[in-house]
């Protein structure tokens, strides 16, 4: 196993080896893997594995909500599989275009379809996410998807800070349901949405 971190996503990825070692019993201390992303003068952007991923279980750590983000993705999962990586692991703490999960307006695209779609025509063996717009959006992919929740870590903090007349907001009818569970935790908060 293999772990690199994305343009977007350094210190996150460094979080996530210092947690792995420790719990880890290994001698070897994981440490984010060397992979160097190159721009050219016009903004192309070019990965390089700076060490074998050969039959390595590659896992990626990067936020997908810019077009320079998804490109980065798309050109490491095709250098990694190009590589001879055994499997790529997508780590989004954020995906992309998850609202874009259904035509709201008239002659509009899927956003988040075609992400999965671009994604798993490139190589990606499976996605690791948290809180997407709709649970819905797991049936995009034709490749697992382990889609994380936040809100045990969001309840412990509240719960922890003692927040006084809470008002649990979902800011569009996507999070309702999502926002609605989060409430069961605090029967005395009020609930609100965003029209």
């Amino acid at each position: 196993m293999k772990i690199f971190s994305g343009s977007s996503s350094t210190d996150l990825t460094n979080r996530i080896c210092n947690e792995l070692n420790s719990i880890s019993s290994s001698e070897s201390p994981i440490s984010p893997g060397k992979l160097q992303i190159d721009k050219f003068s016009d903004g192309e952007i070019l990965p390089l594995f700076k060490e074998s991923v050969r039959d390595e279980d590659v896992f990626f750590v990067q936020t997908t909500n810019t077009s320079d983000n998804i490109m980065e993705t798309l050109l490491v999962i095709d250098a990694a599989k190009r590589s001879g990586c055994r499997s790529f692991t997508l780590v989004a703490p954020f995906q992309g275009y998850s609202r874009q999960d259904k035509t709201d307006h008239l002659r509009s695209s899927i956003g988040s379809k075609v992400l999965a779609d671009a994604l798993v025509a490139v190589g990606m063996s499976r996605i690791i996410t948290i809180d997407l717009h709709a649970s819905a959006i797991q049936g995009f992919y034709d490749v697992p998807v382990i889609h994380l929740n936040g809100n045990k870590i969001f309840i412990e903090y509240i719960k922890e800070n003692q927040i006084e007349d809470l008002t649990i907001l979902a800011p569009d009818q996507g999070a309702v349901k999502r926002a609605s569970d989060f409430c069961k935790a605090f029967p005395d908060s009020t609930f609100a949405m965003v029209n």
